[in-house]
């Protein structure tokens, strides 16, 4: 069954290869026919039961692990895209409010992310303060926050890590991105780390360096400021460091990064342009996912101009560490930032 993977099949036209898998269709079908089955519990505890039936259906997506589980290797790929997967049969339009519509009947892409975060050997997760409840991202254009910079805007939106403000144990280490609906064929940018570094080295060996002290600070983001207004920034922090395995990591928003001095700053905009040079253009097609490590790329998207709805999902290999920062329970998936932030 491996064969049926065409693994390193390029689907767009890109200047750097783009690691691809292709779901085989009898696994398609087989999850597709129990999903769609997938009814919700009239509880609390909706999250907790998604999760587990998604866990029932891992078997169909089975062959898809020894891949994804090369995210977490040094040596392994930083992102993986991966097509055919399934989907709803039917579909309403995309939200304009951030929320799941109450007219999606089934339940299919949410099982789906969480059935291919199952295989990649992690633990989904969110926090309170960005979606209140709900455990799957709606990634579609707000009618009230067109311009924000904004994951539910339809403005540009640069390169960076997501919740990069938050410290190493507490950020999501894996993101998936799944494609509902991108009539606009909106590409979203995905530029890992280790390519640019040659760049830098080349370029600007100097900024290696800066980039590697604690010369940056790193605000919380829009979708957690909403409420107040407030912006904390972390303590000085490096924006490039090696990982306890010896690959390189990032933690940035680079377009609200605040440098403390001029080194900073000139450092900054060489690894800016590094990133834009190798970041990759990829068209998510209903049914095609983006899924890849959080500490080691940086992603970002061009302007929506018409119809675009993703559906996004956080993972980490582990939640212990959030969870005694929290207090949260054994099966809670969704934390208070608050208890983070400061950690």
């Amino acid at each position: 069954m491996i064969q049926s993977y065409q693994k390193g099949v390029n689907p767009l036209p890109s200047r750097l290869f783009i690691p691809h898998i292709l779901l085989p269709e009898p696994n398609r079908k087989a999850f597709l026919m129990e999903a769609c089955q997938y009814t919700p519990p009239n509880s609390s505890d909706g999250n907790v039961a998604l999760v587990h039936h998604a866990r029932c259906l891992a078997d169909y997506l089975a062959l898809l692990m020894p891949f994804l589980k090369e995210l977490h290797q040094p040596n392994g790929p930083d992102f993986w895209v991966i097509s055919n997967l399934p989907i709803d049969l039917q579909l309403p339009a995309a939200p304009t409010d951030g929320k799941r519509p109450f007219s999606k009947e089934t339940w299919v892409s949410e099982l789906t992310l969480l059935a291919i975060a199952n295989a990649a050997l992690l633990e989904p997760m969110s926090y309170q303060q960005e979606r209140g409840d709900a455990l799957v991202h709606e990634i579609a254009p707000h009618s009230a926050h067109a311009q924000a910079p904004y994951s539910l805007s339809s403005a540009p939106l640069g390169l960076h890590t997501d919740k990069s403000f938050l410290k190493r144990p507490y950020r999501p280490e894996v993101l998936v991105l799944l494609a509902l609906n991108n009539a606009s064929r909106t590409p979203t940018l995905i530029a890992p780390l280790v390519s640019a570094l040659p760049l830098l080295r080349r370029f600007s060996p100097a900024s290696l360096d800066i980039l590697q002290s604690p010369v940056f600070r790193i605000p919380t983001p829009y979708s957690f400021n909403q409420s107040n207004g407030k912006v904390i920034y972390s303590e000085p922090r490096p924006l490039i460091m090696p990982s306890p395995h010896g690959k390189w990591e990032i933690a940035a928003n680079l377009s609200t990064v605040r440098p403390i001095n001029r080194d900073a700053r000139i450092a900054l905009a060489m690894l800016c342009s590094a990133l834009e040079q190798v970041a990759q253009p990829i068209v998510l097609a209903p049914g095609m996912m983006l899924v890849f490590n959080n500490h080691r790329c940086v992603h970002g998207r061009t302007a929506i101009q018409g119809s675009r709805w993703l559906q996004r999902l956080y993972g980490r290999s582990s939640l212990a560490a959030i969870r005694r920062a929290t207090g949260a329970r054994a099966d809670q998936f969704i934390f208070d930032v608050r208890g983070l932030i400061l950690a």
